[in-house]
């Protein structure tokens, strides 16, 4: 990406379940951001240097987890998982 304009990125977590009854379902959660030019900061895992969500200026490397936290593609998955596996059932 060294000589790339678009920069532009997203990463995404699903969580899936299989009902007794054979249904399927998935739950997607996303996080936008950019790929940043340089390495930055030596936090968490992964493409956690390099990558700036959106509303930042610091890359996941530079956050404490607390500040990353707020913006987890895999929290926001499994939110989404939480909404429909806690509604009320209808019988």
């Amino acid at each position: 990406m060294d000589n790339s304009r678009d920069r532009e990125a997203y990463f995404q977590s699903t969580v899936a379940t299989l009902l007794e009854d054979g249904t399927s379902r998935t739950f997607s959660g996303r996080v936008y951001g950019t790929i940043s030019r340089k390495v930055r900061g030596r936090s968490g895992f992964g493409f956690d240097p390099i990558f700036v969500p959106r509303g930042e200026s610091r890359t996941f490397g530079e956050m404490t987890q607390a500040a990353k936290n707020k913006y987890s593609h895999r929290a926001r998955a499994f939110e989404e998982f939480a909404k429909w596996y806690l509604l009320p059932l209808d019988f």
